[in-house]
């Protein structure tokens, strides 16, 4: 597996996080009431787990990552099913969250484009960021951080210029059992930090992954609260649901007076699709390095085109936007399921069996 470092893996994981949320975070929130922003926090504290977990499997089994480590662990044929359960999952992840999020650009900006077009623009930027392998996709992310991140922050603070705060009281409005299952159904915005499960041996200073995936879960969080309370504050939990990505309309209502932009919403999807093309480069690398792992006749430079073509043109099989994105949610969802319980499993064995450092 290629070991380049690529430093502390911050700026990787915050792009990623910031990248991925698709402007939908508020939608599922809402539905459990006008307090669904208690959701999220709920999301985090169930993150901290996951984050002591890839700790663990740092000091355990501090070169090998967790594909590497499931055949010393569960044996060559269970630990190929298990890995390749884990990182197809990733695949099909990223055939719902390309074909969305060229649904978004179709509705927002080119409607006259034809879908194939813009999936084509899609995978050929994400699969020329992802041809330089790890260490350039950490790199673009470290460009792009400071400014896509401080803008995101910006724009969901200026959408309160219309927040209405009685749409969010009580502030207590449902059981606890209703806010853990929202925090459950919320998990998967956090998705990213499982990735690390499979870098940690190229970070440079592995000593500081806890404090790492901490302090950039912490940070995103922030900005995952402001849309919440942004998009409920302007809507109400039940208009915010009769929005696909009421994130992003939430912001189309930004009123800067003696300011030439009409659409700032236009501009905010420019910016998020620039954090999204470094977020799926990174998911893709993922993926095409994964395989080659599992099956070392596949070559990276020649499975990332065919990687590529199979995302696209899964991705033109599927229905109009609306049936997509109702599937994207729900896999949102299920996917943490495969990406939790695997590592939990195969680190428990570890244990059991005294495999690696103890």
């Amino acid at each position: 597996m290629d070991k380049e470092k690529i430093g502390t893996g911050t700026a990787l994981l915050l792009v990623t996080l910031i990248g991925l949320d698709f402007l939908d975070l508020p939608f599922n929130a809402a539905k459990v009431g006008p307090s669904g922003y208690w959701n999220i926090l709920i999301s985090f504290g169930l993150t901290i787990p996951l984050i002591y977990l890839i700790s663990a499997f740092n000091r355990r089994f501090s070169e090998s990552n967790l594909l590497e480590i499931a055949p010393k662990v569960v044996g060559r044929v269970p630990a190929v099913i298990g890995n390749l359960i884990f990182i197809g999952t990733f695949l099909v992840w990223l055939v719902f969250a390309i074909r969305d999020s060229a649904d978004v650009v179709a509705i927002y900006m080119l409607n006259r484009t034809p879908l194939w077009v813009m999936i084509l623009v899609f995978l050929a930027g994400v699969g020329y960021v992802a041809t330089g392998g790890i260490k350039s996709v950490a790199y673009l992310a470290s460009f792009v951080l400071i400014p896509t991140f401080g803008f995101r922050v910006i724009m969901q603070l200026l959408a309160f210029q219309k927040l209405a705060p009685s749409h969010l009281m009580p502030v207590f409005s449902e059981s606890i059992t209703e806010y853990l299952g929202g925090g459950l159904a919320l998990l998967g915005y956090f998705s990213p930090v499982i990735t690390f499960l499979l870098i940690y041996p190229q970070l440079e200073k592995r000593k500081k992954i806890t404090r790492v995936l901490f302090s950039a879960t912490l940070a995103v969080l922030m900005i995952f609260i402001l849309a919440i309370i942004g998009s409920i504050g302007v809507f109400g939990s039940t208009y915010t649901q009769y929005y696909s990505w009421p994130e992003l309309n939430a912001i189309n209502r930004v009123n800067i007076p003696f300011l030439a932009l009409e659409q700032v919403g236009l501009l905010f999807l420019i910016v998020w699709l620039t954090t999204f093309f470094v977020s799926c480069s990174f998911y893709i690398y993922l993926v095409v390095q994964g395989f080659s792992l599992q099956f070392p006749v596949l070559k990276y430079r020649w499975t990332l085109p065919a990687v590529l073509v199979f995302i696209g043109a899964a991705g033109l099989l599927l229905p109009n936007s609306q049936w997509v994105h109702a599937w994207f949610t729900s896999i949102r969802v299920w996917a943490m399921v495969p990406w939790v319980l695997y590592p939990i499993i195969i680190y428990t064995v570890a244990v059991l069996r005294k495999v690696g450092d103890r």
